[in-house]
């Protein structure tokens, strides 16, 4: 399993693409190590409603909240982008 710990774009930059071209590359780069994890995790914030929209558009499936924490999941074998 791996799990993204933080993806920032500052504010003037957002609604560009960049956080979604951000998020393929470095899913892409573990996705090619041999052996790497196949099921991603992501912790967002309850109060992050941005980060909660963006996860979920990305395809990212919610999973629980505990507390203020969202959980969020995605197989990466499933995902046809990994190889454009």
């Amino acid at each position: 399993m791996g799990m993204v710990h933080h993806l920032a774009v500052a504010p003037d930059a957002r609604k560009k693409g960049l956080g979604t071209e951000l998020a393929k590359a470095g899913l892409r780069a573990l996705y090619q190590v041999p052996n790497a994890a196949r099921r991603i995790y992501v912790t967002v914030l309850s109060t992050n409603n941005g980060a909660l929209r963006f996860w979920e558009k990305f395809g990212f499936t919610p999973q629980t909240v505990e507390g203020d924490i969202h959980l969020f999941t995605m197989n990466l074998g499933a995902q046809p982008w990994l190889n454009t």
